[in-house]
């Protein structure tokens, strides 16, 4: 897992090895010549088939890297100027950060349009560990 998300082992042990570690790593990285853009692969969302439950996990590939980011993570990514969007058969569609209404919590979701292939919910779930 360490070397998915960009550490070497000696730098973080694995048991206490957090994701927002990897936020930092990243941060550090895209001070640098790294791509803001990354595509979303995969997401974690427990349970899996309940469509009112937030996304938890999002898992992209930025710069030949893997990531695996909460939700609060990726927001701050998308307030740092990161765009992320899905892409599935051909059709890319925009990933945004939105509000539920009448609050002032945010969640992502992709861009609507007649295809649910490209949609978040779609995506296969991230390994984990």
């Amino acid at each position: 897992m360490a070397r998915m998300l960009g550490l070497s082992a000696q730098s973080v042990p694995m048991c206490k090895m957090r994701f927002s570690v990897a936020a930092v790593n990243l941060a550090q990285q895209r001070k640098t010549t790294m791509a803001k853009r990354a595509r979303i692969r995969c997401i974690n969302k427990t349970p899996r088939d309940n469509r009112y439950e937030a996304i938890t996990h999002f898992g992209f590939e930025a710069n030949g890297m893997f990531y695996r980011f909460t939700l609060e993570d990726m927001l701050n990514l998308i307030d740092d100027g990161w765009t992320f969007y899905t892409e599935e058969g051909g059709h890319v569609r925009e990933v945004r950060a939105y509000h539920y209404r009448g609050s002032t919590t945010r969640f992502l979701r992709t861009d609507p349009d007649k295809d649910t292939t490209d949609n978040l919910l779609s995506l296969d779930e991230c390994p984990i560990g």
